[in-house]
Parts: structure tokens; sequence; C-alpha cells
């Protein structure tokens, strides 16, 4: 609550600073506005309320689309995702296998042991 910050005025009011966005009841504070509360914000999947606005996110293996409001299936092997060999993607969330010969690391990205040779 910020006392002082909004001023009532014929029919409406006049908020000092941004995060003011309702005044208060007793006419001397501003309270914050839940815009979330009003279909979600406009949020595909999650908001955040913070005062004066707010933000959406997205849930796991989804990224915020650049409107910043819609979500987007993440593919987690693009690029940067820590694999020595292969890259599996299982429900947004990376697993990482090794080639024929190697075995998978205690760190569950690189791949030890030697490739096997096969003689003809």
């Amino acid at each position: 609550r910020r006392q002082n910050q909004c001023r009532d005025t014929i029919g409406s009011y006049y908020c000092k600073d941004q995060a003011c966005q309702k005044l208060e009841k007793d006419g001397r504070g501003c309270e914050d506005v839940d815009e979330c509360v009003v279909v979600n914000g406009g949020c595909q999947q999650c908001y955040i309320n913070t005062l004066g606005t707010f933000h959406c996110e997205c849930d796991t293996g989804y990224g915020l689309h650049a409107d910043e409001r819609t979500c987007i299936k993440m593919d987690p092997c693009t690029g940067g995702n820590g694999c020595a060999h292969i890259c599996q993607n299982e429900n947004g969330v990376t697993r990482c296998v090794c080639c024929p010969g190697y075995q998978l690391s205690n760190d569950k990205k690189a791949c030890g042991g030697r490739r096997l040779k096969l003689m003809a």
C-alpha cells in the first residue's frame, strides 16, 4: 500500500507514479490491480503479477513468443544442449545418448570409452 500516491478527481483519479492502479476506499492510498484475474492477463499459460503491471511465463518445455503472451514448444536439442554425441528430446527435456561403443559419463552429457573397431 502506498500512501498519498493517488489523488481522487471528479469521476476518476490521478496517480503520481505508474505503480498506482486504483484508489483505495479510504481515498488516501493506492491499491495494485491484478490484471491477471481477467482472462489470465492475456497470457497463454502462466502470469506473474507485479506492482502496477505483470508479465507472462511459460511451462517447462515452452518458451515465450515474441508477442510476450503466447508460448511455443521448444526443442532443447537445438544449439547448446551440452550433449557430447546425440541429444534426444523427451517431452521438452534433454536426454543425452552416446554413439555405439561409447558410454555415457556420470555427468549424463559426456561420452567415454573407445570406439570399437570392426574388422572386415
